[in-house]
């Protein structure tokens, strides 16, 4: 199970003042919600807001605001993995292959055999991927690109200028 399976569709509940996660684990068979965390520092907020139906809501909405950060950090998270999943798809489509992890190369014949190359980085929560891509020809390498990448419409913009060619489209 992964930390994104467990956590789940996390949601605050105002009653125990927790996080709970929604039915992310089975126990005999049926899907069963675990507490996250508690919403704690009742006292630090009642010294800070005299009035107590304020200071509920307050811890309330503290409950409710981690809750949906968690919630959308997930969403972020599977997002970013897609759009890296979909540009190394697209790299692949071009007819380079994966060496090493991150590392993409392809051979074409152009009078002389020319070895293009790509270096594919991502992490999740550090911005759009970057590429390097370059060519090798007669052992002389040129770098022939350096830098975000947007989206797969990018990608296949840039591979025409190079003159990289998709070897699905022949």
């Amino acid at each position: 199970m992964t930390l994104e399976e467990w956590l789940g569709d996390v949601q605050y509940d105002e009653s125990s003042i927790s996080i709970w996660n929604r039915a992310s684990s089975t126990r005999f068979g049926e899907k069963v919600q675990q507490p996250v965390c508690d919403v704690r520092g009742w006292s630090l907020i009642r010294m800070a807001i005299p009035d107590e139906t304020e200071a509920i809501n307050f811890q309330d909405g503290v409950g409710q605001f981690i809750a949906e950060a968690i919630r959308e950090k997930i969403e972020r998270e599977r997002t970013a993995n897609n759009e890296a999943f979909y540009l190394k798809s697209a790299i692949e489509s071009f007819g380079f292959v994966e060496v090493q992890s991150g590392l993409f190369e392809k051979k074409e014949k152009r009078g002389l055999w020319i070895t293009y190359w790509i270096q594919f980085n991502y992490s999740v929560g550090q911005g759009k991927p970057t590429l390097r891509i370059g060519q090798d020809v007669m052992s002389h390498e040129d770098i022939l690109f350096a830098g975000e990448i947007k989206d797969l419409t990018e990608l296949k913009t840039l591979f025409r200028q190079i003159g990289i060619t998709n070897t699905k489209e022949k």
